[in-house]
């Protein structure tokens, strides 16, 4: 900020004025108008441009319909889908048949109680394979607090998943032979006591 607060960005127009007979002219009439605000805000979109199209998640943008109006690079790796595939198209065409919730009740909730949802979901990628992902979703609102826009932040977690479901595998099984160990005994031995009683 302070580099920014010893110049000014300025749009000149200048007019010259000649008196008659003359090649050169007398005076210029010259107006200035400061556009440091206007430059301001672009280098601010060209920032919010440079992040979007460099982060590793994937980023859907959807109109208030839910029709999908842009993507990020990311998305494009994530998913396989190039932006005229998905252009226009509901977001939830992407949506694995896994799910076990739905995102536009999700997104009614949300409405309701906060401007964002998220949480783990499975996803579609073009070649039909589903994959686990942490998605968010945040609703942007005019000044009216009217929905306009919906932006979608898909993480893929195959790799964590894996780990998870190794890490439980491991809790129960000998690391060595894979064979059940005495804690997964003992759950099953609790589990069929309380289905007795």
């Amino acid at each position: 900020n302070h580099a920014r607060q010893d110049h000014t960005w300025v749009m000149t127009s200048s007019m010259p004025e000649f008196r008659p007979g003359e090649r050169q002219p007398h005076q210029v009439f010259m107006t200035l108008n400061d556009i440091t605000q206007r430059k301001l805000a672009e280098e601010e979109l060209n920032l919010a441009s440079v992040i979007v199209n460099n982060t590793g998640e994937g980023i859907i943008v959807a109109d208030q319909d839910n029709n999908i109006i842009s993507i990020n690079p990311a998305f494009t790796i994530l998913t396989g889908f190039s932006r005229q595939e998905v252009f226009g198209r509901k977001a939830d065409f992407l949506q694995s048949k896994k799910n076990t919730i739905k995102i536009n009740d999700e997104l009614h909730k949300s409405r309701k109680n906060r401007h964002s949802w998220q949480g783990e979901m499975w996803h579609r990628r073009k070649n039909s394979d589903d994959f686990p992902c942490w998605t968010t979703i945040n609703q942007v609102k005019d000044a009216q607090g009217k929905t306009t826009h919906y932006v979608y932040v898909v993480m893929d977690i195959t790799h964590l998943k894996k780990a998870q479901n190794r890490l439980g595998f491991l809790a129960y099984h000998d690391p060595l032979t894979q064979l059940p160990n005495r804690m997964l005994l003992k759950d099953r031995i609790n589990h069929s006591l309380q289905n007795a009683r």
